[in-house]
């Protein structure tokens, strides 16, 4: 299992990654991978520490916990990135947590 900060690295550079690809023809490389670092940043502390102390069974933790990511992050985008839209937004959410979510299990 990962610790904490390895979690933290890991998210950060996986979705930053993710996002400047999806992104990269629109908006500068920096402010992408500064979004990406930062909506991951306020996420994911909620992810790790909030959401399994409520107690619920693992699967509603992670159920929840990933709406939120994936929710939180989308409104993120859309206040950072001008004329993104509510969809891509979302879709680039969708796809940035899908993907570190999935290696974060492999590993």
């Amino acid at each position: 299992m990962l610790s904490f900060p390895q979690a933290v690295a890991l998210t950060v550079a996986v979705e930053a990654t993710a996002l400047f690809i999806l992104l990269r023809n629109r908006y500068p490389a920096r402010r992408i991978v500064l979004v990406a670092a930062g909506a991951s940043l306020a996420t994911l502390p909620f992810v790790w520490f909030f959401f399994p102390a409520l107690g619920l069974p693992y699967a509603y933790q992670i159920a929840f916990s990933e709406i939120f990511a994936f929710a939180a992050e989308a409104a993120i985008y859309v206040f950072t990135f001008p004329g993104i839209g509510i969809r891509n937004a979302a879709s680039c959410s969708l796809l940035c947590n899908a993907i570190s979510f999935s290696l974060g299990l492999l590993l």
